[in-house]
Protein backbone atom coordinates (compact mmCIF):
# COMPACT_ATOMS: atom_id res chain seq x y z
CA UNK A 1 0.00 0.00 0.00
CA UNK A 2 1.19 3.64 -0.91
CA UNK A 3 2.12 5.39 1.84
CA UNK A 4 0.72 8.62 2.47
CA UNK A 5 4.15 10.38 2.28
CA UNK A 6 4.88 8.77 -0.99
CA UNK A 7 1.46 10.39 -2.29
CA UNK A 8 2.60 13.70 -0.92
CA UNK A 9 5.44 13.70 -2.34
CA UNK A 10 4.27 13.44 -6.05
CA UNK A 11 1.56 16.23 -5.17
CA UNK A 12 4.14 18.31 -4.33
CA UNK A 13 6.32 17.92 -7.52
CA UNK A 14 2.82 19.02 -9.05
CA UNK A 15 2.18 21.50 -6.77
CA UNK A 16 2.07 24.60 -8.60
CA UNK A 17 0.93 23.01 -12.17
CA UNK A 18 -2.80 24.76 -11.94
CA UNK A 19 -4.26 22.04 -14.22
CA UNK A 20 -2.71 19.10 -11.83
CA UNK A 21 -6.22 16.77 -11.11
CA UNK A 22 -5.05 13.41 -9.95
CA UNK A 23 -6.99 12.38 -6.62
CA UNK A 24 -4.96 10.76 -3.69
CA UNK A 25 -6.02 7.33 -4.74
CA UNK A 26 -5.07 7.69 -8.37
CA UNK A 27 -1.71 8.44 -7.39
CA UNK A 28 -1.66 5.42 -4.39
CA UNK A 29 -3.13 3.06 -7.05
CA UNK A 30 -0.36 3.94 -9.63
CA UNK A 31 2.46 3.82 -6.60
CA UNK A 32 1.28 0.00 -5.35
CA UNK A 33 1.82 -1.13 -8.92
CA UNK A 34 5.50 -0.95 -8.11
CA UNK A 35 6.40 2.31 -10.58
CA UNK A 36 7.69 3.86 -7.40
CA UNK A 37 7.68 7.67 -6.93
CA UNK A 38 9.63 8.75 -10.10
CA UNK A 39 7.68 6.30 -12.38
CA UNK A 40 4.55 7.52 -11.15
CA UNK A 41 5.53 11.02 -12.31
CA UNK A 42 6.58 10.13 -15.14
CA UNK A 43 3.24 8.51 -15.77
CA UNK A 44 1.44 11.16 -14.36
CA UNK A 45 3.31 13.62 -17.46
CA UNK A 46 2.71 10.97 -19.73
CA UNK A 47 -0.98 11.51 -19.42
CA UNK A 48 -0.90 15.32 -19.74
CA UNK A 49 1.36 14.68 -22.84
CA UNK A 50 -1.54 12.66 -24.50
CA UNK A 51 -4.39 15.60 -22.80
CA UNK A 52 -2.38 18.01 -24.76
CA UNK A 53 -1.15 16.44 -27.64
CA UNK A 54 -5.30 16.00 -28.72
CA UNK A 55 -6.59 19.06 -27.28
CA UNK A 56 -5.20 21.94 -29.21
CA UNK A 57 -6.82 24.65 -27.70
CA UNK A 58 -5.61 28.27 -29.33
CA UNK A 59 -7.93 30.81 -27.87
CA UNK A 60 -7.56 34.83 -28.77
CA UNK A 61 -9.84 37.43 -27.10
CA UNK A 62 -8.84 40.56 -27.47
CA UNK A 63 -4.80 41.41 -27.04
CA UNK A 64 -4.89 38.07 -25.03
CA UNK A 65 -4.12 34.79 -26.30
CA UNK A 66 -3.62 31.17 -24.79
CA UNK A 67 -2.19 28.09 -26.60
CA UNK A 68 -1.98 24.83 -25.20
CA UNK A 69 1.53 24.40 -26.82
CA UNK A 70 3.27 25.92 -24.20
CA UNK A 71 1.19 23.61 -21.54
CA UNK A 72 2.30 20.77 -23.58
CA UNK A 73 6.36 22.30 -23.92
CA UNK A 74 6.54 22.39 -20.28
CA UNK A 75 4.75 19.06 -19.19
CA UNK A 76 7.70 17.78 -21.77
CA UNK A 77 10.74 19.64 -20.27
CA UNK A 78 9.45 18.47 -16.75
CA UNK A 79 8.99 14.54 -18.35
CA UNK A 80 12.19 14.56 -19.21
CA UNK A 81 13.56 15.95 -16.15
CA UNK A 82 12.58 13.31 -14.25
CA UNK A 83 13.84 10.84 -16.84
CA UNK A 84 16.82 11.68 -16.63
CA UNK A 85 16.49 11.50 -12.69
CA UNK A 86 14.87 8.06 -12.90
CA UNK A 87 17.64 6.62 -15.51
CA UNK A 88 20.66 8.30 -13.40
CA UNK A 89 19.58 7.21 -10.01
CA UNK A 90 19.10 10.87 -8.65
CA UNK A 91 16.08 11.76 -6.67
CA UNK A 92 15.47 7.73 -6.31
CA UNK A 93 14.64 6.89 -2.08
CA UNK A 94 17.71 4.74 -1.13
CA UNK A 95 20.56 5.70 -3.47
CA UNK A 96 23.42 7.34 -3.00
CA UNK A 97 24.10 10.92 -5.08
CA UNK A 98 27.75 9.92 -5.41
CA UNK A 99 27.22 6.47 -6.51
CA UNK A 100 24.60 7.88 -9.23
CA UNK A 101 27.34 9.64 -10.33
CA UNK A 102 29.57 6.84 -11.08
CA UNK A 103 26.68 5.38 -12.53
CA UNK A 104 25.73 2.30 -9.81
CA UNK A 105 22.29 3.76 -9.43
CA UNK A 106 19.28 1.69 -7.98
CA UNK A 107 17.14 3.12 -10.68
CA UNK A 108 17.50 0.95 -14.04
CA UNK A 109 15.08 0.47 -17.31
CA UNK A 110 16.61 -2.58 -17.65
CA UNK A 111 19.18 -5.78 -17.16
CA UNK A 112 21.97 -4.48 -16.72
CA UNK A 113 24.94 -5.04 -19.13
CA UNK A 114 28.43 -6.08 -17.66
CA UNK A 115 31.38 -3.43 -17.54
CA UNK A 116 33.30 -3.90 -20.30
CA UNK A 117 35.55 -1.74 -18.55
CA UNK A 118 36.45 -0.79 -14.71
CA UNK A 119 38.42 2.13 -12.54
CA UNK A 120 42.06 2.26 -13.28
CA UNK A 121 42.05 -0.47 -15.88
CA UNK A 122 44.30 1.99 -18.72
CA UNK A 123 46.13 3.31 -15.54
CA UNK A 124 50.20 3.05 -16.45
CA UNK A 125 52.13 0.56 -14.07
CA UNK A 126 54.45 1.47 -11.90
CA UNK A 127 58.23 2.06 -13.27
CA UNK A 128 60.60 -0.74 -12.59
CA UNK A 129 63.27 0.09 -10.11
CA UNK A 130 67.13 -0.91 -10.92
Amino acid sequence: MASPSDIALVKLAFKLRDDFSFTDEEIGTLLDSGMGVLGTMVFICDAYLAKYTTESESITVGPIAIDSTEAYRAWDTLKKDLMARFNNGIGVPGVNPMMARLGIAGASTGPTVPDQFWLGQFDNPPEPQP
